[in-house]
């Protein structure tokens, strides 16, 4: 079953609880806007519940960020060397070989990226279908920076680190029970998934599905030793925060609107005049200061 047709049960709470979740850009001294009951109602449908600070939780262990527009959950560092075929899983999922593990319904995670205005769809543009919002994965330990996942996976085959070129929500498909297949299977990120049972999943491009990639190691924070009954165990905290990526497009503002941005001159080199090398008369004038053939 479709990822959408679930959603569509839900879509009148996700509309009304879109428009809480994306007012616009809120400056940081400014505080976020209350919801009004019909709005609290609609969040405690979706089974989520709003924080003293403005922020969203959506299940234990997963806020919705309002001012920043991201989602993020507490995890575990899971492998800090071998083969890689998943970013992050659950505990029900293939933790063998998984970078992370949380502790989240992957199906909670679908519907936060949605209420902040994300798209689930294919890896690949269509006709029919736009590909899904591309999304970046960043991670940070209890004292560390927050970094690209990408960072901490190599890629063998091209004997490079992963480019860091964001992960695609395909968002999960649904059993015949409506059981969420990623929920059921434990994904939450993977590099390589065609079954359609994850929520994240790498993008086509400079890294190939038949690729195969590593654990940094070097990259990668150390474990550190606790005490779990009695025994000694290696754990290593990590936050992960999902936010959509800005394309090069997006990055590129104009801060004051009344002045235009400027744009580039695309003509030939061999076309461009030196107006400083012109003398009075060819600038009263306007003359071609380029040589004559």
């Amino acid at each position: 079953m479709s990822s959408t047709i679930l959603e569509k049960q839900f879509l009148p709470i996700l509309l009304l609880c879109m428009s809480i979740l994306i007012p616009g850009v809120i400056a940081e001294e400014e505080k976020l806007p209350p919801l009004s009951d019909s709005e609290q109602k609609a969040m405690k449908a979706l089974g989520a519940e709003l924080l003293p600070d403005g922020n969203i939780k959506m299940g234990d262990n997963l806020t919705i960020h309002r001012r920043e527009k991201e989602v993020s959950f507490s995890g575990i560092l899971n492998m800090r060397e071998g083969l890689l075929e998943v970013v992050a899983c659950t505990y029900k999922g293939r933790t063998h070989e998984s970078l992370l593990v949380a502790d989240i319904d992957p199906f909670k995670l679908q519907l936060a990226l949605i209420l902040l205005g994300g798209r689930n769809g294919p890896l690949k543009e269509s006709a029919e279908l736009p590909r899904g919002t591309l999304y970046d994965i960043e991670v940070q330990p209890e004292k560390g920076p927050r970094t690209l996942v990408e960072k901490w996976i190599f890629n063998s085959t091209k004997n490079r680190q992963k480019k860091e070129d964001g992960w695609i929500f395909i968002g999960s498909s649904f059993g015949p029970d409506n059981n969420c297949l990623a929920t059921v299977d434990g994904n939450i990120t993977n590099i390589n998934s065609m079954d359609g049972s994850t929520i994240l999943n790498m993008p086509p491009g400079a890294d190939s599905v038949n690729d195969e990639f590593f654990a940094l190691t070097e990259k990668i924070p150390e474990y550190r030793t606790e005490i779990y009954k009695g025994e000694k165990v290696l754990v290593c905290p990590i936050t992960i925060f999902i936010k959509e990526k800005k394309t090069p497009q997006q990055s590129v503002t104009n801060p004051d609107p009344a002045t235009p941005v400027k744009k580039e001159d695309s003509s030939p080199a061999s076309d461009k005049v030196d107006k400083d090398k012109l003398g009075p008369a060819e600038k009263a004038e306007g003359a071609d200061a380029r040589p004559k053939s």
